[in-house]
């Protein structure tokens, strides 16, 4: 992050998705996560370029052990971007659970007539009754 203005930033400039992060709404915010981790310009897809290109560099210059730990930690990398897309979808679950939750209910009285709590639905124009298909039969 930058002292200035608090933006993350890498060795290759802003990540903007990043940027964006802390302004997304309820209903963005596992995109932008999921984005600012692992989209074409996020953290965890620059970090893994930087370590496979040290990795090749390593191997260039003949550092076989600096490759394979290199290797090594793009693995754990990669597991570690499972898991944080997985605390994404977490957070964005909580936050659904948690609308979900605060959302005005009917009690149970009111659901069994039929009553809706939150906004009127449009009305409803009572529909006239089907007429039989066939005739009914008639008493005598």
């Amino acid at each position: 992050m930058s002292p200035e203005d608090g933006r993350a930033q890498g060795s290759g400039g802003e990540f903007p998705d990043a940027n964006r992060l802390a302004a997304a709404s309820p209903e963005e915010f596992e995109e932008r996560f999921v984005t600012a981790l692992s989209g074409d310009s996020g953290g965890l897809t620059h970090l893994h370029r930087v370590l496979a290109e040290a990795a090749v560099w390593c191997l260039t210059h003949g550092v076989e052990g600096g490759a394979h730990r290199l290797d090594h930690l793009a693995g754990r990398l990669f597991v570690l971007g499972e898991d944080l897309h997985r605390a994404g979808l977490d957070i964005s679950h909580e936050v659904r659970a948690e609308r979900y939750a605060a959302a005005p209910r009917a009690s149970p009285a009111a659901a069994a007539r039929g009553i809706s709590a939150g906004p009127p639905s449009e009305p409803t124009t009572a529909q006239p009754p089907v007429a039989p298909s066939r005739p009914l039969p008639h008493s005598r």
